[in-house]
């Protein structure tokens, strides 16, 4: 059952880390609660309509630098995450909600 599970975590971040064009109408993103994903895929930028990020309780240590491009985004939840570049978020005018603890 094990090999089972570490397939569909490959799976599923293989397609995390494959964002291409087919999202860029994405408003909402919810991926937390996964201690193995540990990344989010640079180009998540390009998901410039994304309103609200939910990463929150997984792996995730540091937001890629495109982030700053997600000029619509209002909220993002950071829970229980140890973001080291979190002074990124400061760079984004509209991004009224930070959840973090």
């Amino acid at each position: 059952m094990v090999d089972g599970v570490n397939n569909e975590y490959e799976k599923v971040n293989d397609y995390m880390y494959s964002v291409e064009l087919n999202l860029k109408n994405l408003e909402m993103l919810l991926i937390y609660l996964n201690k193995e994903l540990t990344a989010l895929p640079e180009n998540i930028g390009e998901l410039t309509k994304l309103r609200d990020l939910n990463i929150g309780f997984t792996g995730i240590t540091k937001l890629p630098s495109s982030i700053v491009n997600l000029k619509n985004l209002f909220h993002i939840d950071i829970l229980d995450l140890p973001i080291q570049n979190q002074e990124i978020l400061q760079e984004m005018p509209n991004l009224k909600i930070i959840t973090k603890r």
